[in-house]
């Protein structure tokens, strides 16, 4: 009899977690699918961002239906910086870092908010950061050396960011 009670809780508990697993699947399903119409709803074109909405909606509901893929998280900021919504666009980029902490395109595109917002020394820390998780990430490298001018420091070069193995 124990035997048995042990068997039905371990059958219990499979089925319970193909039934957790399978409603996982339907969400990530149901979010991708606003996902990806959102971005075949978003215009690419410049002068375009009064018609963001059906983007914006898609994406709010596609990070709200399954809230652990940072990607979502990524496009939604993307698209409210390009609304010049700075102060919701970081709130979102945080969000993807939180899930994701060393993707360097999100670590990148915080710096660059964070510059807009006109945080300059939490931007230098999200470049820094990023080159330090990838040393010839370029596009981090002309950021941080734009905003360390911009700021009255002087840039750190390609060289000094990349040890010198040869030494």
């Amino acid at each position: 009899a124990g035997r048995q009670k042990k068997h039905l809780g371990i059958i219990a508990l499979l089925a319970l977690s193909c039934t957790l697993a399978f409603i996982l699947s339907v969400r990530h399903l149901k979010a991708e699918f606003f996902f990806s119409r959102s971005i075949y709803s978003m215009p690419f074109a410049k002068g375009h961002q009064d018609k963001l909405g059906p983007a914006e909606k898609d994406l709010k509901h596609a990070t709200q239906t399954y809230a652990f893929d940072p990607s979502y998280h990524f496009s939604l900021a993307y698209l409210l910086l390009r609304e010049n919504r700075h102060s919701e666009s970081i709130q979102s980029i945080n969000q993807a870092l939180h899930l994701d902490p060393y993707h360097i395109n999100y670590l990148n595109n915080q710096g660059f908010i964070y510059a807009k917002l006109g945080d300059f020394n939490k931007a230098i820390e999200a470049f820094k950061k990023t080159l330090e998780i990838y040393p010839q990430y370029e596009s981090a490298q002309k950021n941080l050396d734009i905003l360390l001018k911009k700021t009255g420091q002087s840039p750190v070069t390609h060289n000094e960011t990349i040890p010198d193995e040869t030494k």
